[in-house]
């Protein structure tokens, strides 16, 4: 999840607020800001560990340097970015012009794009890069996208719409189709595997292009053309590398890092005391605002967890807020709900009778009054 709030945060963050943001966690990749950028320095951005770095920066590729660094969202642009914080806000339109038309079903989604907007080489973009980007996902299967469904067909009725079809109800995969990252056609059609790509100079719609890479960082200039530009604050962002989470703390509580999204332990003593320009996304604990659910999957093919009584009893036999201290060092609060949906972000789309039915610390009376009413014994302690 952690690639998808950044492509969420990261390229509204740098065109609305010019920000270099502190922050740092093990599940979330957002921080506060103190508009350092506004002066016109670097900004530097440290998301996860890497090191060595390898020029490769194709935007489907997990292994890639892009990717692990979570740059790609600022020089590849997909359709639409989403505020995951905030569900029922409409999509924020990117490559996009507006909102998108379900007809047929479900199953057909016309698409307005953007006219105007140019590749970082300086060739035009159109709805036919679109369509390319999505029969492209459809007959390279290998690529990586985040679990957005294969298109049957995708055309690209005027260079500014385009319609992809499905072939079943696709309503509630808006998020992952919209943020499929559009790639231009006039180089990709050269590639001859899409899948092993190294894209080591990225073409992109995006507010900053590849400038310098060495394999111990890389930076990112200003896209000149970039449709958008009179909103881009920072002049450069510099991407360096480090090969632990130790070797990040020092730098991080200093502010030779901006905008960091890694695991730094005792957050309030190596990070927020050090400075009063230091800041994570809230003020106290958990410090990051909620972007995952952490969930249990167990094998339901094998006795006993076959037994649905068996999983209940699982469930309430869990300690979360021991999980929540011991292995999430308070960073990440015990789930509540056995909805298994973002809370407090998805709140509206609770079941009310599934609103705080999970006890924080488990209830060993319902474990054992579960286990007896399914016809279960004790022997040596334990259930069978």
């Amino acid at each position: 999840m952690k690639h998808t709030v950044l492509k969420s945060l990261a390229v509204a963050s740098v065109l609305a607020m010019g920000i270099a943001a502190c922050g740092s966690s093990g599940s979330s990749t957002s921080g506060g800001s103190t508009n350092k950028a506004a002066t016109g320095k670097t900004l530097v951005i440290e998301s996860t560990p890497l090191s060595p770095m390898t020029d490769t920066f194709n935007p489907y590729s997990q292994t890639s340097t892009g990717y692990i660094a979570n740059a790609i969202s600022l020089y590849n642009e997909p359709l639409y970015i989403f505020n995951t914080l905030n569900p029922a806000q409409a999509p924020i339109p990117f490559l996009a012009s507006g909102q998108p038309t379900w007809s047929n079903g479900g199953m057909t989604l016309t698409i307005p794009i953007r006219s105007g907007v140019k590749w970082n080489d300086g060739k035009p973009f159109s709805a036919s890069d679109v369509a390319y980007t999505f029969n492209l996902v459809k007959t390279t299967t290998s690529l990586y996208t985040a679990g957005a469904p294969p298109v049957v067909s995708a055309t690209a009725s005027s260079p500014t719409s385009v319609t992809l079809t499905f072939a079943k109800p696709q309503y509630a995969n808006l998020f992952l189709i919209g943020q499929v990252y559009i790639v231009p056609q006039h180089i990709w059609s050269t590639v001859s595997n899409p899948s092993t790509f190294a894209d080591p100079s990225p073409v992109g719609t995006g507010p900053f292009m590849l400038d310098k890479f060495t394999p111990q960082g890389f930076t990112l200039k200003q896209n000149p053309y970039y449709w958008q530009k009179s909103k881009v604050h920072v002049p450069e962002i510099d991407f360096p590398s480090y090969n632990t989470n130790a070797n990040l703390v020092p730098p991080i509580s200093s502010g030779q890092i901006d905008w960091a999204g890694n695991y730094v332990a005792n957050i309030e003593g190596n990070f927020l005391h050090k400075s009063p320009s230091n800041h994570t996304w809230t003020s106290s604990p958990p410090y990051f605002s909620d972007n995952n659910v952490v969930g249990l999957f167990l094998n339901v093919t094998k006795a006993p967890l076959n037994d649905p009584a068996v999983r209940r009893a699982i469930s309430y036999g869990i300690n979360r807020q021991q999980l929540s201290v011991q292995a999430e060092t308070s960073y990440e609060p015990p789930a509540t709900s056995s909805g298994g949906l973002m809370l407090p972000a998805q709140t509206s789309l609770l079941n009310p009778a599934l609103a705080n039915d999970l006890p924080a610390t488990g209830d060993a009376a319902k474990v054992s009054s579960i286990l007896t009413a399914d016809g279960r014994t004790k022997s040596g302690g334990k259930g069978r």
